[in-house]
């Protein structure tokens, strides 16, 4: 199911069978009592007493089963009273949410008080606050001055169809629950929850429990088939307590130990199926875990307030250890690795957050010798507490920052607010020390990946876009002031140094990905700063607020992301739709004329494919830089892996939104399917190809600069391609003349100045001056 359920069909949705329906269930449970006393009172008690005449065995059964039927409709009672107060809930939500979207159109018609002009216009399909001033008045002006009210109204919208669309799976799901087809019976959701949550500690008290894949396939099935339950997620998180959920998944992912050639304690690592299933164990608690925390009930709070204070303490001490025993994790560590998966609340992540950055802060005492905060996740023994993570080798999750940023990654909300605190913002952006989480890779695509840095990237990407980092992307986006602001804070930090060319914050191989990805949002912000002159904000149209950067805090931001695959393939693609949609707003005609640009339509596509060639010659500079700088990558691994495959064939065009746009910006013009399709060109012209990047890999004496020199020519092919497809079909589209030669022309003249610009604003950030003369090491 969505998130969201659509504008008109919330604003206009006629709830009124839904009240009857309420009316009627919530009578429903005095109807089942009625007819059990008139069952009790004219059938059970008078067939039970001697005086009935019946006798006998048969007496007997009939005796018992009567008192089971008088149960059942008891037990049916308490479910459909049950089910008349969840419907009666999502009943006031969904009306809470008609409401507030009424409210939002009223506060867009309502005249401003003083009798100045309101230029606020809702679109009554889609959903979306915009600004429309008439012709001949100062459009940028009033577009600036209504940005935040546009954003705030935006928002509640979009908060209303959440609720809406969440009310409506509640209610579904309660209307449905029938989990073993009986249909009335004593297995209301709280005491079916009751009884998977016993069955489940009972697989997990078997011999051999964590060792056999069957009963943890078994344990895994219970809990995936109550996926969405709440009753069950919080049965099964206050069962065994906080500490005892802590301390279940430590004995469970807990590796067994056998002897080395030297008697010392080496890992059993776990078969295929075993480690299948840990992982899936280890997932499933996350998501069960997740929903039980929007729970306030007393004993979720409860639990809730004993995670924070077993997070700086040991879970439990040794009674017996050995000298190759590391002390046992700190609660922080242990829950973090549960933190991976599942849509966590909010304030249970604020204060998650607030104390786990309060703790790494605080020196570590280690026998009296006073070390910094973050030493303190460290094993001490041998046998390390390494295994609380069943993922790639360079997170194995000793670092609580690791799952704590994953569940921001999923909450942008959370994020947000945990990077809008300045003390969190500094700490782990500024100040914090990131050791290795494991083995950091030294060569392929993941080289000098680290997983807390993995994850931080991945929770950036939330905060900056408003939705989870690994979502489809808006393109174009509508971005608040907070997300716009945060964005360009962390842009122009990544691109500054201090005098002793330390960076103010560090992009990190791991955190491109997760940036990159957010970036590809940023399009329209980037391209209106690249941009020299006037009236950007008509020419490269947005809605929301504006990011603010200079021309050279772009070029180093998309150096830098350019360096990995995925990040440069998602850039690419968001800001190939973002060009078509452009030129597709100015070419088609009938623009408001507040919305034109002042020139013809040559020198429009000029200027927007030059825009857009500049951006791809700086992406094609960070391609360079991981090939051959010191972050190197093998060649053929990056591009014909991820270029020829991804980047220009529709994978990555998958991780954007290629439909019709809702933002106002393109309404007169939303890009059809034909552009869109134009703008994946598929396998003929995916430069490199199979032979030309074995060739590179095999022929090592080739100079170093004209593997860099290949990478160039090859990319700029594509971009041409590419743009000659998108320009052809949209005049077919709009029945407008355009020349090839524009793309080839306009294309050509914005890669060379993004590569030229690398090389006079940020050439520290590469290498490729210092590898023109050198030959590639046999």
């Amino acid at each position: 199911m969505s998130d969201t359920l659509d504008y008109e069909t919330v604003r206009n949705v006629n709830l009124t069978p839904l009240r009857e329906a309420v009316k009627a269930w919530n009578k429903l449970p005095e109807d089942f009592r009625e007819v059990h006393t008139t069952f009790d009172r004219t059938v059970t008690k008078p067939l039970s007493t001697e005086r009935s005449g019946w006798h006998g065995a048969s007496h007997k059964a009939a005796v018992k089963h009567f008192t089971v039927v008088q149960n059942q409709v008891l037990e049916a009672a308490g479910q459909a009273g049950w089910l008349g107060k969840e419907m009666s809930r999502c009943l006031k939500v969904i009306q809470g949410a008609k409401d507030d979207l009424k409210a939002v159109e009223e506060a867009v018609n309502e005249k401003p008080k003083g009798g100045g002009k309101n230029y606020l216009k809702l679109n009554t399909k889609d959903g979306v606050v915009y600004v429309d001033p008439p012709e001949g008045e100062n459009s940028t002006g009033i577009t600036k001055a209504y940005s935040e009210t546009i954003s705030e109204l935006n928002k509640r919208i979009q908060k209303a169809l959440r609720d809406a669309a969440t009310a409506d799976a509640d209610l579904k799901k309660a209307l449905t629950f029938d989990p073993h087809g009986k249909g009335f019976n004593d297995d209301t959701p709280q005491a079916q929850a009751k009884k998977d949550v016993d069955a489940l500690y009972k697989l997990a008290g078997e011999k051999d429990f964590k060792r056999d894949p069957k009963l943890l396939s078994k344990f895994n099935g219970i809990l995936a088939a109550n996926n969405g339950n709440s009753f069950f997620a919080e049965e099964f998180a206050t069962r065994k307590g906080a500490k005892g959920i802590l301390k279940f998944w430590y004995d469970t992912a807990q590796p067994d130990y056998e002897r080395d050639q030297y008697g010392f304690p080496k890992e059993v690592e776990p078969g295929k199926d075993l480690r299948k299933q840990l992982a899936a164990l280890q997932d499933n608690l996350g998501n069960t875990l997740a929903l039980a925390s929007h729970s306030d009930s007393p004993k979720m709070t409860q639990w809730k307030q004993d995670v924070f204070d077993l997070g700086d303490k040991r879970l439990f001490t040794l009674s017996n250890p050995t000298r190759y025993d590391s002390t046992p994790p700190f609660g922080f560590q242990v829950m973090s690795n549960l933190m991976r998966t599942g849509k966590w609340d909010t304030e249970f992540l604020n204060a998650y957050g607030d104390q786990l950055v309060t703790a790494d802060k605080k020196p570590y005492d280690f026998h009296g010798n006073e070390l910094p905060g973050h030493r303190r996740w460290l094993s001490d023994g041998v046998k390390q507490n390494d295994f609380l993570n069943f993922g790639p080798k360079w997170d194995q999750g000793e670092d609580p920052f690791t799952g704590y940023f994953e569940a921001l990654g999923h909450n942008s909300d959370a994020s947000m607010d945990f990077f809008q605190d300045e003390r969190n913002f500094d700490h782990v952006l500024r100040e914090r020390t990131w050791l290795p989480d494991g083995e950091i890779p030294e060569t392929g695509r993941e080289k000098d990946f680290n997983g807390p840095k993995v994850a931080l990237g991945h929770a950036l990407g939330s905060a900056t876009t408003g939705h989870d980092w690994d979502a489809p992307k808006n393109i174009p986006a509508e971005h608040t002031k907070e997300q716009a602001d945060l964005m360009s804070k962390l842009i122009k930090g990544m691109g500054s140094m201090d005098e002793d060319g330390n960076a103010d914050i560090s992009l990190s191989p791991g955190m491109r990905p997760g940036l990159g990805s957010a970036a590809a949002e940023y399009v329209p912000d980037f391209f209106r700063a690249m941009k020299a002159g006037e009236d950007d904000d008509k020419l490269f149209p947005m809605s929301g607020a504006q990011a603010p950067m200079e021309h050279r805090d772009v070029t180093k931001f998309l150096v830098q992301l350019g360096q990995d695959p995925d990040a440069n393939a998602t850039i690419t693609a968001g800001q190939k739709l973002y060009t078509a949609q452009v030129l597709d707003h100015h070419l088609g005609g009938d623009l408001p004329a507040n919305q034109r640009y002042d020139a013809p339509p040559e020198d429009i596509v000029h200027e927007v494919l030059k825009t857009s060639g500049e951006t791809a010659g700086t992406l094609a500079s960070g391609a360079q830089e991981g090939i051959i700088g010191p972050a190197v990558m093998e060649d053929q691994d990056y591009d014909k892996s991820t270029l020829s495959k991804r980047l220009w064939g529709n994978g990555a065009f998958g991780t954007v939104v290629t439909g019709v746009s809702v933002l106002k910006p393109f309404a007169a013009h939303p890009v059809g399917s034909a552009v869109a399709a134009a703008l994946i060109i598929g396998g003929e012209g995916a430069a490199l190809s199979d032979h030309d990047a074995e060739h590179w890999s095999s022929n090592k004496s080739a100079p170093a600069a004209d593997r860099a020199g290949g990478i160039y020519d090859e990319m700029a092919k594509r971009d041409v391609l590419q743009n000659e497809r998108m320009l052809k079909a949209i005049g077919k589209e709009h029945g407008i003349d355009v020349s090839k030669s524009w793309a080839e022309l306009y294309s050509g003249e914005g890669f060379n100045q993004g590569y030229s610009r690398v090389g006079s604003t940020a050439s520290f950030l590469t290498s490729i001056e210092q590898v023109k003369q050198m030959a590639v090491q046999k």
